[in-house]
């Protein structure tokens, strides 16, 4: 029956017969396209993944180079001050100052406050003084003078000696207490 067919009808025979050969052909093509397609989508999907995991990546790296940046500054500023334990030292110096300090104003107030008194027994004494005198002259008496009796200048100079050596040693605190400052 293949003779008695045209050559057109020969030529398409032949085609029928090739044709499950060319469409097993076709397929098996198709099936490795496919299974190449669905490579290439896992391959996608991985290198998705890879490039989040190194967006994540980044995002970290920046945050460490933020905090190293801050970080420097940070040390530039601490570099610019002076160690801690120097201002210490200078801290305790200068309580150590306050504290002497303190002692001499504790010291000039007691001073202070003891001639206080002193001049107040001063000038209590010449009240004293000064009424004993008029109490003693009579009315119309001159007062004494240089020639006076001895009682009465051992009375003077009893009292002019206390008052000169209290006075003398206000000065001398004074003096001290001038030259400490």
């Amino acid at each position: 029956m293949v003779a008695s067919l045209g050559p057109d009808m020969l030529s398409f025979q032949v085609l029928m017969d090739r044709m499950p050969l060319a469409v097993d052909a076709l397929l098996h093509e198709l099936r490795d396209i496919q299974n190449e397609a669905q490579h290439v989508d896992e391959l996608m999907e991985q290198t998705r993944a890879q490039l989040n995991t190194l967006r994540e990546e980044v995002v970290g790296v920046k945050r460490e180079m933020a905090c190293q940046e801050q970080y420097d500054a940070l040390a530039k500023v601490i570099e610019q001050h002076t160690p801690r334990s120097v201002t210490q030292k200078d801290i305790d110096k200068t309580q150590q100052e306050i504290g002497a300090l303190e002692g001499i104003l504790e010291e000039t107030e007691r001073s202070t406050a003891e001639e206080a008194k002193e001049f107040s027994l001063l000038l209590f004494a010449v009240n004293e003084l000064k009424r004993t005198r008029s109490l003693s002259l009579p009315s119309g008496a001159a007062p004494p003078t240089a020639r006076g009796s001895s009682k009465e200048k051992a009375a003077t100079a009893s009292s002019s000696s206390s008052s000169s050596s209290s006075s003398s040693s206000s000065r001398s605190k004074r003096r001290k207490s001038s030259h400490k400052d």
